[in-house]
């Protein structure tokens, strides 16, 4: 196993520079225990490995900036090379050229082909310059966690937390406000890599206090057809494009007002740890969920849904009434999106 890890580790880049013998050493814990105090690093993987047993147990947790996919797949390469090395054979991972990633992002960056739809300059000309509704963020951290089962897809969590939120929101502030929204971006030529590859993007939401977003199946479709959140996968990914790397249009989003909410969802088996209430991971927000969709369950009819909501706004949030918004399961509706596209085939990655 711990041979294993040092491949795997090595392979994929989940280390500080040039690791020494002591660094590779600092990231193992052979300890009986589930859970440990990972330190805050730009990116690394640890292994806890229990060994009072013939069948050794093993959990991974990581430190840093790292997306729940990422983990999913370092841990499934990390168990299937370690069965290869038990049977004797010599496994060879492999991970994507970089370079060859980043180049391929780049030329549509700068291509006309970028500017072509229309979705983010109206959304820049549309909101620049604009008062949204103040949130204050000096409050005392207040951090929520708990579990739900469901049936939605990702692109209807995603819209029922924003519904949520709007109605929440709206009760003790006016006016809209501006929330940003974080997902994967991960896809079959980029799945092995490391770090935390996702697409993040601002949504107004207008009608604060409204019940007219709600949650549950449908929502996404609603807010879609009314240009609130992108059409499509590749239209949310544009945002960053735009934003960060294309010389034409830079400096259109200057004038929009920054996000005092973040979404996070994603989707993996990785366990969500929920930070301390003086932690400073923070950044802008002042109210951050974060939701886990986890594998189907036996009957293949629900996820598990992990959530986190932070918040040092002063609004009163309650994570189980959140929970509660997304309880939906297969009976209830047809709870497929036809805003959602096919995740790609998880394989380890040797």
């Amino acid at each position: 196993m711990v041979d294993a890890f040092v491949r795997c580790v090595r392979a994929f880049g989940y280390h500080g520079g040039n690791p020494t013998a002591a660094d590779l050493r600092a990231q193992i814990h052979l300890e009986d225990r589930d859970v440990f105090d990972a330190p805050v690093s730009p990116r690394s993987m640890h292994l806890l490995c229990g060994s009072a047993t013939d069948d050794v147990s093993f959990s991974v947790v990581a430190a840093g900036d790292i997306d729940a996919t990422a983990v999913d797949v370092f841990a499934e390469t990390l168990a299937t090379v370690a069965t290869a090395l038990a049977a004797g054979d010599r496994p060879h991972l492999h991970v994507p050229d970089c370079d060859s990633l980043l180049r391929q992002r780049s030329d549509r960056s700068g291509s006309a082909e970028i500017l072509d739809s229309a979705y983010w300059m109206d959304f820049a000309d549309n909101h620049s310059d604009r008062e949204f509704a103040g949130i204050d963020a000096d409050a005392q951290a207040v951090i929520g966690a708990s579990e739900v089962f469901s049936s939605l897809a990702v692109e209807e969590i995603t819209a029922s937390v924003l519904g949520w939120l709007g109605a929440h929101i709206g009760a003790v502030v006016t006016g809209g406000v501006v929330i940003d929204v974080e997902q994967s971006a991960r896809g079959s030529a980029d799945l092995v890599l490391p770090g935390r590859i996702t697409t993040r993007y601002p949504v107004v939401l207008e009608d604060l206090g409204s019940e007219a977003i709600g949650a549950g199946p449908g929502v996404y479709a609603t807010l879609r057809d009314a240009g609130i959140v992108p059409a499509d996968r590749s239209t949310a990914m544009d945002y960053a494009l735009l934003y960060w790397d294309n010389d034409q249009p830079l400096g259109i989003f200057d004038d929009v007002p920054d996000a005092a909410v973040l979404v996070r969802v994603a989707e993996g088996e990785a366990a969500v740890r929920v930070p301390d209430a003086d932690c400073e991971h923070w950044g802008r927000y002042a109210v951050v969920v974060t939701v886990v969709r986890g594998p189907a369950t036996a009957d293949g009819n629900s996820r598990r849904l992990q959530v986190v909501l932070q918040s040092r706004s002063g609004i009163d949030f309650d994570v189980d009434a959140l929970c509660r918004s997304l309880e939906f399961s297969t009976s209830d509706a047809d709870v497929t999106s036809d805003a959602a596209e096919p995740s790609p085939q998880r394989s380890p990655g040797w």
